[in-house]
């Protein structure tokens, strides 16, 4: 199924690419208004309450892209090296 890492070269620039890739997603998700929100409830969560913000909704959004950054993270390590196979368990 399309692109196999069949040298060592080939996953190296993938994950240096996908590094970079994820690197900038975190870095405009800090400078966005979301990121905003975020240091707000790490500050102070009272005081961010008070500004309007739903604190609950923003903690779920942080978990969520936590865990979407995590996946990743597993799929560019665990994948290729096959380490999730049941076999290993």
């Amino acid at each position: 199924m399309g692109f196999t890492f069949d040298t060592v070269n080939k996953y190296y620039y993938f994950v240096l690419a996908a590094v970079v890739v994820l690197l900038w997603m975190k870095q405009n998700l800090v400078n966005s208004r979301i990121g905003r929100a975020f240091r707000s409830i790490h500050d102070n969560p009272d005081a961010a309450s008070a500004f309007g913000i739903n604190v609950h909704r923003m903690k779920v959004t942080a978990f969520t892209i936590e865990g979407f950054f995590r996946r990743l993270r597993w799929r560019v390590v665990c994948t290729p090296h096959r380490l999730h196979q049941p076999r290993d368990l």
